[in-house]
């Protein structure tokens, strides 16, 4: 969903007039790849932004919180990858 909110759906002929399908498959990756990474980077940013309301800023430096979220966006990002490559 948020994927065709950013990108135009593309018709049939201009698949078809591709000279390379590869090509396309490059497009159709570089956008699942754009779109994870923002919605995981959003995802983060509010996940440390909400944990710094309700935490102090010491116990999220001695529990290395801002690198467990940065690990966490990275999972997310090769989680979104696959999903959206396999839909």
């Amino acid at each position: 969903m948020l994927l065709s909110n950013f990108f135009h759906s593309e018709n049939p002929y201009k698949v078809m007039r591709m000279v390379k399908r590869k090509n396309y498959y490059k497009s159709k990756i570089m956008e699942i790849g754009f779109v994870s990474l923002l919605f995981s980077s959003i995802h983060t940013v509010i996940n440390i932004t909400c944990t710094h309301i309700f935490f102090s800023k010491n116990l999220l430096v001695e529990a290395n919180f801002l690198s467990i979220c940065l690990l966490n966006m990275i999972s997310l990002v090769f989680f979104y990858l696959s999903v959206g490559y396999y839909v």
